[in-house]
């Protein structure tokens, strides 16, 4: 007995149905291990942050920032602040110029400031990522300080997408060289009916509507596409270093 061969047609019909099911399915595919690329390095250069705190404790024989040479000088006249420069003989990489497109991010994200340049501390590291370090939110009393440094990462520096909460992110650093947790974090990305809600709220508050204060924001150089995904870290650290947004 024979077993009838396909026909042309049905041939063709199989292979239609599996070219649907891969053009619907491979995108995703390809976008989970895109983030997937992302996080891994991401988790890589939070390591490395750590660690370069790990190796000035250990090299100057202290537990805290505040009390290591990274905590030093004057803020505001009376106010001992986190001296990112101190960083950087424990770090080897490529010094960024101010003009950089991530030394702007930085800057604009990241707490750092034009008035006080030092191109030390916007750094292009070995494997690509860049880094820079800024002062935190240090009180008079910096025991009670929430975290005395911030640090601005981009995982893969000049590579794209180039958009905060996907290889670009923020990250606190309490006094002892650890991730300081924040009681709430922004993650539009995770969450855009907060961002939504935010911005009406921010509008109404003002007296304007939604149209005049997406302009204002503009003219201000907010970007709205990216300045509440800044701190997605907590997001992908809360969901165990996943990208799940």
């Amino acid at each position: 007995m024979h077993r009838k061969a396909f026909t042309l047609a049905e041939v063709l019909i199989t292979l239609g149905v599996i070219g649907v099911v891969a053009a619907i399915t491979l995108p995703n595919v390809i976008a989970k291990y895109q983030k997937k690329i992302l996080v891994t390095q991401l988790k890589k250069d939070v390591n490395f942050v750590l660690n370069t705190f790990i190796s000035v404790f250990g090299e100057e024989g202290v537990d805290k920032i505040s009390n290591s040479s990274l905590f030093h000088g004057m803020f505001d006249m009376s106010m001992p602040r986190f001296q990112a420069t101190s960083l950087r003989k424990y770090i080897e990489g490529q010094e960024l110029n101010q003009d950089s497109d991530f030394a702007k991010f930085a800057i604009e994200h990241g707490g750092a400031s034009t008035n006080s340049w030092d191109p030390s501390i916007f750094l292009m590291l070995k494997d690509g990522s860049c880094i820079s370090f800024s002062t935190g939110q240090v009180n008079q009393d910096f025991s009670n300080s929430l975290y005395l440094a911030t640090v601005t990462l981009d995982v893969n520096c000049n590579k794209g997408p180039n958009e905060a909460g996907r290889d670009r992110y923020k990250i606190y650093i309490n006094d002892f060289g650890k991730i300081y947790i924040p009681s709430s974090y922004n993650c539009w990305a995770s969450n855009p009916q907060q961002k939504e809600d935010k911005l009406n709220d921010l509008a109404g508050a003002l007296g304007i509507s939604r149209k005049e204060l997406e302009e204002l924001l503009k003219n201000e150089g907010v970007d709205l596409a990216s300045s509440g995904n800044t701190e997605c870290f907590y997001k992908i650290l809360e969901d165990n270093w996943e990208m799940n947004y």
